[in-house]
């Protein structure tokens, strides 16, 4: 009896005990830190919670990407600003509550989108054209991811001396303090919230006009250009199709006579007869404006007809080539995708011929590069690169194909036209920036007939024709005044036998002429 009461006892003080080290454990566990908030500001995260009863310190952990947790520094107090932030990221942290015999309590997850890019990807500003025009230099460019503000830096020598003229926050800056006739040479650079400055960009060199001695000399040049008197006989207009047209962009025939114009903002291709009458349209605006389902369009640009009477129509916007038969049936897309390189841009085509054997030849304005397809879209190869010298390019646009199976491509901001061979070798050049015959300020559509190169100007609100063979100005016009017809923005230009066809874009028709 006595030895069972000493055995209930000690079972008694055996119970105590735990219990007692129980409620003492859980009288020390800490409560988890509770959130104020988490924001990024002038570069760094800040952090705020609420104080934790019994906690000596606070341990904060972080992670970015696809890393685990880690601690990243100890606090406190209350709050604590991570300087060292994952750019371009969503950071998450939590916070753990320390107890004076260490054991940790975490709190919930939080995460802070972090502005700018990853270390090693904030890179300097990528041209897109620059003009001079109305006694300033107008330049404009690319943006760059974790940009607040761009450098702009000119100079009278090429590659030194380099001062800031500029501090646009926004991607273009029009330079009036310019010299009419002199020479200037810009850079860019880019800034982010911590004023970190990216290297310079490319150079690039920008003519203001003529100086009055040169102006001189070039009157006297023009005075010495033979232009020929070729008549034009204006036949029709183009203004409708099952909708009015809007921004139509470009024109062709194909060989029963049939027009087919790019409506670009009704998203669709119109087709007429050769007297000028609607016959049908196909194409609808494309619900994805990155990847269009076949068949639909986001900006139809340019076009160009194959040997069958299929139809190439290029769309500017969202990058796709697609192909179509005569009646407007889908058929297949060029995918460009395999001839793109390491760090290119977006496709952006704005130009498209055939070759005599079939095989297609596209522009890339953003990669300043050409690409030969097969007949059913499938890169063959590419060439090219950006520059000013031969098969160089600085925003290559439309392309016509001669009867000699040469490319003539239209070097949008290098104001030329290329004549290259059937493989991409460089044969002449013609052009140069200015307002007189034989000069362009932007030039849009090109075409082959009636031993002519047509040239269109959207901003000298010209057409041109170039011998075929030596490139030397022939023809220049920007009005016909027995018609009561000026050019407003041309653009795209087609020749089929005796008769000429223009996008007049600026009024949204399309003017068609017997010529000779």
């Amino acid at each position: 009896m006595r030895m069972e009461s000493r055995v209930n006892v000690r079972h008694s003080l055996l119970v105590i005990i735990v219990a007692t080290l129980f409620m003492a454990g859980a009288a020390h566990a800490l409560d988890a830190p509770k959130w104020v908030g988490a924001f990024f500001v002038k570069g760094k995260v800040g952090l705020k919670w609420k104080a934790v009863d019994g906690a000596v310190s606070y341990n904060i952990y972080r992670k970015a990407g696809a890393t685990d947790f880690a601690s990243i520094g100890t606090t406190e107090k209350t709050q604590y600003f991570d300087t060292d932030a994952v750019k371009g990221e969503k950071n998450f942290y939590k916070i753990a509550a320390v107890g004076t015999d260490g054991a940790e309590t975490l709190s919930s997850e939080k995460s802070v989108a972090v502005a700018g890019v990853a270390v090693g990807e904030f890179k300097p500003p990528v041209w897109i054209g620059f003009r001079f025009d109305a006694a300033k230099v107008f330049l404009n460019w690319e943006k760059v991811p974790g940009a607040i503000a761009y450098n702009v830096y000119r100079s009278s020598t090429p590659g030194s001396g380099y001062e800031v003229v500029g501090n646009p926050t926004r991607t273009k800056y029009a330079d009036s303090d310019v010299e009419q006739g002199a020479t200037y040479y810009y850079v860019l650079s880019a800034l982010n919230e911590e004023f970190d400055e990216t290297e310079m960009s490319e150079e690039r060199e920008v003519k203001c006009g003529l100086s009055s001695a040169e102006l001189a000399e070039q009157m006297g040049l023009v005075t010495k250009i033979e232009l020929e008197d070729i008549p034009f006989t204006f036949l029709f207009e183009i203004t409708e199709s099952n909708k009015r047209l809007n921004q139509p962009v470009d024109v062709a025939v194909n060989s029963v006579g049939d027009i087919y114009i790019t409506d670009a903002l009704n998203y669709q291709v119109a087709c007429y007869d050769s007297e000028g009458k609607f016959k049908f349209a196909f194409g609808e605006q494309a619900p994805n404006k990155d990847d269009p389902e076949d068949g639909t369009f986001n900006q139809a640009t340019s076009l160009a007809i194959d040997e069958a009477n299929n139809i190439w129509i290029t769309d500017m916007n969202s990058g796709v080539v697609q192909k179509f038969t005569a009646d407007g049936k889908f058929i297949c897309r060029a995918d460009i995708t395999p001839g793109l390189q390491e760090g290119d841009k977006k496709f952006h085509s704005k130009g498209v011929a055939v070759l005599k054997d079939g095989r297609i030849v596209l522009s890339d304005l953003k990669n300043a590069r050409l690409y030969y397809c097969d007949q059913n879209g499938k890169v063959l190869k590419s060439l090219g690169q950006a520059g000013g010298g031969p098969a160089e390019f600085f925003h290559p646009g439309m392309i016509a194909v001669t009867n000699n199976n040469e490319i003539c491509v239209v070097d949008g901001m290098n104001y030329r036209v290329q004549v290259l061979d059937a493989e991409g070798t460089f044969i002449r050049e013609f052009g140069h920036i200015g307002r007189n015959a034989g000069q362009f300020g932007r030039p849009g559509g090109i075409a082959i007939g009636l031993d002519k190169i047509w040239v269109t100007d959207g901003m000298g609100h010209t057409l041109q024709g170039f011998n075929i063979e030596t490139g030397e100005v022939k023809y220049a016009a920007s009005a016909y005044p027995d018609y009561e017809i000026r050019l407003k923005g041309p653009n795209g230009v087609f020749v089929y036998g005796d008769r000429l066809y223009m996008v007049n874009q600026m009024e949204s028709k399309i003017l068609v002429f017997k010529v000779g």
